[in-house]
């Protein structure tokens, strides 16, 4: 949780700022390539552990493939 903090942290900062183009017109570091890359990576597999994370429901833990799927899709899917 303490690295997807930081990764928001980075992403929160940065987006609007290579929105604004201001990274392009100074042109843009190793550091900040670099960041892009990692915080990409970061969420990429943020989102495919999500598919594998069981869940509880009903006083069990769900962990059938199928339904994390279709309960992950309905829920943060879209946010990811």
């Amino acid at each position: 949780d303490f690295i997807s903090m930081l990764m928001v942290s980075y992403d929160v900062v940065m987006i609007p700022v290579d929105f604004v183009g201001l990274t392009a017109s100074r042109g843009a570091s190793g550091f900040l390539l670099s960041m892009d890359w990692v915080t990409a990576t970061f969420w990429a597999i943020d989102m495919i552990v999500s598919f594998l994370t069981g869940f509880h429901s009903n006083g069990t833990v769900e962990m059938r493939p199928r339904a994390i799927a279709v309960r992950y899709v309905r829920s943060w899917f879209c946010f990811d």
